[in-house]
């Protein structure tokens, strides 16, 4: 990658202890640092969004089932507050893996399994995403090149 040594991201999380376990896990990464950047509801993140959008992030891990939005709900919102193309990787249970396929046929990057997580498997999806961000980014690129 772009020799990325710093990643920002934004994480849409509404429980404290999942927010303390993803802040472990990604310090776990010592060639990478993680610019976190967190709010617990959806009307936060929108807020965010609107207040950064000179500096987004490189991607946002968004929990679905929030205080104030729940469901694809929570994503279809994110997803129509972005001003320009910014991955977004969810966190849905095993039970929702049908809602976490439903939200890459819809534009996510991925989804995790919220429970059960480990730090490797969350930064392997942050990695891959963000690798993938820019293959596209270089295709679109040369894209308008060649027209």
């Amino acid at each position: 990658m772009k020799d990325l040594k710093k990643i920002k991201i934004l994480l849409v999380e509404d429980s404290e202890s999942d927010i303390a376990l993803i802040q472990e896990f990604l310090e776990e990464e010592h060639d990478i640092v993680f610019e976190l950047e967190i709010t617990s509801t959806l009307e936060d993140a929108k807020q965010w969004l609107y207040d950064n959008i000179e500096s987004y992030p490189n991607m946002i891990l968004l929990d679905l089932n929030l205080k104030d939005s729940t469901s694809l709900n929570t994503f279809y919102e994110v997803k129509d507050t972005l001003e320009k193309q910014v991955p977004i990787v969810i966190f849905t249970t095993v039970s929702e893996r049908e809602m976490g396929l439903e939200a890459i046929q819809n534009g996510a990057a991925d989804y995790l399994f919220k429970f059960g997580m480990e730090a490797q498997t969350l930064i392997h999806a942050i990695l891959k995403t963000i690798a993938r961000d820019q293959l596209f980014a270089n295709l679109d690129r040369l894209k308008g090149e060649h027209v």
